[in-house]
C-alpha cells in the first residue's frame, strides 16, 4: 500500500517536469496560435493578407499584445526596483584610536583599510 502510495506521488511529481522540447514546442504553439489569432483579426477586420493594410495591421497587433504584456509586468518591475532601492547594504567600519600630545583622537574607517601610523 505504501509502495503504491509512493509510486502516486513520484507520478504525479515527475508529471510536472517539461524537457526542453517540450518548452520550445509549448511556445511555438502559443505563437503559432496568436499568429492565427491576429490573422482573424485583421481579415475581420477587410485587410486583404499580403496587402500594406495588411501588414500594418499584424504589425499593430504585435504592438498591442506587447504593450499590454509591459503594462501587466509594469507593477512587477516598479516593486522590484523599489526593492532594490530599499535594500540597506551594510557597511563595516573600524575606529583607529590614537592617544597624542592634545589628547585621545579616534577616526572611523573603512573596515578594508589599515589604520593610518600618524592620527589625520
Amino acid at each position: 500500500m505504501n509502495r503504491l502510495f509512493g509510486l502516486a506521488v513520484l507520478g504525479v511529481a515527475l508529471s510536472g517536469c517539461v524537457s526542453a522540447e517540450q518548452l520550445k514546442a509549448q511556445e511555438t504553439a502559443r505563437a503559432a496560435a496568436l499568429e492565427a489569432k491576429d490573422r482573424a483579426t485583421c481579415q475581420s477586420y477587410g485587410a486583404v493578407e499580403s496587402s500594406d493594410g495588411f501588414a500594418r495591421c499584424m504589425a499593430d497587433q504585435r504592438r498591442i499584445r506587447a504593450e499590454a504584456q509591459a503594462a501587466e509586468e509594469a507593477p512587477m518591475a516598479a516593486l522590484r526596483a523599489r526593492a532594490q532601492a530599499e535594500t540597506v547594504k551594510p557597511t563595516f567600519t573600524q575606529v583607529c584610536r590614537y592617544d597624542t600630545m592634545s589628547g585621545p583622537v579616534a577616526i572611523t574607517i573603512d573596515a578594508m583599510k589599515i589604520c593610518p601610523l600618524n592620527p589625520p
